[in-house]
């Protein structure tokens, strides 16, 4: 399968380890991920696959599913999608409308103290999850279409703390626990 294979190389270009290449490699790959995506069926599912398994686990063992370093680099990834790719509301909601829900749950878990001065206009500066979570959001929220925008956050409220509860007879639920500037996902 030559896609898969092409779409494997092209995120080790996009992921957030590899930053010892030039930042123009990482703009290439996210375009021709996009155009990857909008023109080919199987580019889709592998993009899903990739993308959202992290955020959607199936079938989980109790314990931690994410560890910190899994969740960051995640988010850097589809941080540095939502940047690099040709501007696409349909590509950002593909890659953020499924995963709203845990995405603003772990927004919410990292940002568990807020006050008035937290609401405060600063200069934007993205240093750590935090930031990059929130400019994911802010960036859904601004480009996609005003249906699809309502449907999300129908979403996020349905989603409760960011999972469905299928796990209530066990007792068992998907949570975030944060350590230190970042969390992990955990089932338990």
């Amino acid at each position: 399968m030559y896609i898969p294979q092409l779409l494997t190389t092209l995120f080790d270009l996009i992921a957030p380890e590899s930053a010892s290449h030039p930042l123009i490699y990482t703009h290439t790959a996210a375009y021709v991920v996009h155009h990857l995506w909008s023109t080919s069926p199987i580019a889709v599912q592998w993009l899903d696959n990739k993308v959202h398994s992290m955020w959607r686990p199936q079938n989980p063992a109790a314990g931690a599913i994410a560890s910190a370093d899994a969740v960051q680099a995640g988010v850097r990834t589809l941080a540095e999608l939502v940047t690099h790719s040709p501007p696409s509301p349909d590509f950002i909601d593909f890659l953020l409308g499924p995963i709203l829900p845990p995405l603003f749950a772990l927004h919410a878990k990292l940002n568990s103290s807020l006050s008035a001065k937290s609401i405060e206009k600063r200069p934007e500066t993205f240093t750590g999850l935090k930031d990059e979570v929130k400019a994911l959001l802010v960036s859904w929220g601004k480009v996609v279409a005003q249906d699809n925008g309502v449907k999300g956050v129908w979403d996020i409220i349905m989603g409760g703390k960011g999972w469905p509860d299928e796990g209530q007879e066990s007792g068992l639920e998907l949570f975030w626990r944060k350590v230190g500037d970042g969390a992990e996902l955990v089932y338990g």
